[in-house]
């Protein structure tokens, strides 16, 4: 179980950042990892570009991670050569041989999200925890959503009792908030919590006031 402190600030990741001010704002207050969102039709997208920028205002003691969505090896290798994040997290329908294929291609460490709904959508992560680095379970989107994840929609955190068969480090994420961060904190098995809605003031806007109150909350 993760204790409450400000240190514990970097086990968070903050997800879909856009600006300076708001990369800026993650940094000052500590958080462990900063994601970058390159899913076109996502609202938190950035180009390749912009990513670039960005990286540059963070220090190598926060991880950067980039976000992707079944993405083909050219659109990889652009973002790892532009914005040289230290994982890639894989946020799409990528099969475990795409996963393997990944990992051996560009040997960079690899966040995998599940969609979870019930017990069996937890079970699937065992079968690419041998490839992957940190497991991450998110709400299961609807079956038609253009956009897998940043819903803001919290599952049934119970769900996480089966997660103890999990050898990877588990980053949660799903509607994770100001409100109920601590309780977030106090689910066992969980090492990682991943924020995304829940520091915006509308979606993919990110908010400069809720990111610098996490530290007051946990």
């Amino acid at each position: 179980m993760i204790k409450y402190g400000t240190r514990m600030l970097d086990k968070i990741k903050i997800c879909g950042l856009s600006t300076p001010e708001t990369v800026l704002a993650c940094v000052n207050i500590g958080v462990g990892f900063i994601g970058f969102n390159f899913v076109d039709k996502s609202p938190r997208y950035i180009s390749i570009d912009t990513s670039k920028e960005l990286a540059n205002l963070i220090p190598k003691s926060i991880k950067i991670v980039a976000l992707v969505a079944d993405a083909d090896d050219q659109t990889i290798s652009n973002i790892i050569q532009t914005s040289k994040p230290d994982y890639l997290q894989l946020h799409g329908h990528e099969t475990l041989e795409r996963v393997i294929e990944i990992k051996k291609h560009f040997n960079i460490p690899i966040i995998k999200a599940f969609g979870i709904a019930d017990e069996q959508d937890i079970y699937q992560a065992k079968d690419y925890e041998e490839f992957i680095d940190i497991v991450l379970f998110d709400t299961k989107p609807m079956a038609d959503a253009v956009v897998k994840g940043g819903s803001g929609k919290k599952f049934n955190w119970d769900l996480l009792n089966y997660a103890s068969q999990i050898s990877r480090p588990i980053m949660l994420a799903g509607g994770i908030n100001i409100s109920n961060i601590k309780e977030a904190l106090e689910i066992s098995n969980i090492q990682y919590l991943d924020i995304c809605s829940g520091v915006e003031s509308s979606k993919g806007i990110k908010s400069l006031k809720i990111i610098n109150e996490l530290k007051y909350f946990i």
